[in-house]
């Protein structure tokens, strides 16, 4: 797939310059269209969340369209598309970029995730709170549309945090004497996969601890039993979206 950088390219100087042409714009209404280059940069950011360009080509065909239905009803001459009217010509973004927020705060991570058919990978609000439930104490239970992959890595990565904290501090039973509930942010989209399992037990300890990690830092990898970290895959969709949100990698 293309990075974020290449789609710029490719949509600035082919994919607008062949839509212009296909609408005839300038030959027949004597008028132009212009997108920015903030435009083209929030687009490729938050608009074409895919490995090729076909969501590209649909989306800059969208804004040609309404921008050439205001000129046939007389509304403008010219058409600038900038960032105070991109919704008006392009709608509501599929994915907007989210900067971290609320550092300080224990049992809160920033994870990282990669979906297959995307060019960008995105980041995964993980949150860690000892809740009541109907389970016994000691136990873990993940909500947040979690998939089955996901939901045991959780449990992975609970059972190693156990180990962990009993470690460093024996007289710490928060774990023991507590059910733990995990919650992936944004409810409403289903989530899986394995390679959160780091992130999990980072936000488990830092909640038994009640020691706050950095908003900032994006972690990723499948943690073993054993507390080894596997593989990670998907790292340049993952590095993307380190990068768009100005985040610290950490495997």
């Amino acid at each position: 797939g293309y990075t974020s950088e290449e789609k710029q390219e490719i949509v600035r100087n082919y994919i607008i310059p062949s839509m212009i042409k296909t609408f005839n714009i300038g030959d027949i209404y004597g008028t132009d269209i212009t997108i920015s280059d903030e435009v083209i940069n929030r687009l490729t950011d938050e608009y074409f969340l895919e490995a090729g360009v076909r969501k590209s080509k649909n989306c800059v065909e969208k804004i040609c369209r309404k921008a050439l239905k205001e000129i046939e009803m007389g509304d403008s001459s010219q058409v600038h598309v900038n960032l105070d009217n991109i919704t008006d010509y392009a709608g509501y973004p599929d994915q907007p970029i989210r900067r971290p927020v609320d550092n300080g705060i224990c049992g809160l991570i920033t994870g990282l995730s990669a979906s297959e058919g995307y060019s960008t990978g995105f980041t995964l609000d993980i949150e860690c709170e000892f809740a009541s439930s109907t389970k016994q104490n000691g136990q873990i239970e993940s909500t947040g549309l979690a998939g089955k992959s996901l939901s045991e890595s959780s449990i992975v990565a609970f059972s190693v945090a156990k180990k962990v904290l009993q470690q460093i501090d024996s007289k710490n039973k928060s774990l023991e004497e507590n059910v733990t509930r995990i919650h992936f942010l944004e409810g409403g989209v289903k989530k899986d996969g394995p390679s959160a399992g780091v992130a999990i037990f980072c936000a488990v300890l830092s909640q038994a601890l009640n020691v706050p990690v950095s908003r900032n830092l994006a972690m990723t990898g499948e943690i073993t039993l054993k507390g080894n970290v596997m593989a990670v895959g998907g790292i340049r969709e993952k590095l993307t979206a380190v990068l768009d949100e100005l985040l610290i990698f950490r495997l």
